[in-house]
């Protein structure tokens, strides 16, 4: 069994991510897999959630972030 993890854009499985990275490296990695960057393109990133040797979920907004006053 190969050591990857789960990348999902606002719940839904986009790819899996081989490399055995930590911190901010495996988000950067996660955002350069083609699928994934063509999901979050026109979309704002509410947050992330990484479980670490399992899963990247990012999840999004549809345009601009909402400021409340």
């Amino acid at each position: 069994m190969e050591d990857y993890m789960l990348v999902q854009v606002d719940g839904y499985v986009m790819d899996r991510l081989y490399k055995k990275e930590k911190g901010q490296d495996i988000v950067d990695a996660a955002y350069s897999l083609k699928k994934v960057s063509e999901a979050l393109s026109g979309k704002v990133i509410k947050n992330i959630v990484v479980v670490p040797n399992k899963l990247i979920n990012i999840r999004t907004t549809q345009g601009a972030p909402v400021h409340v006053l």
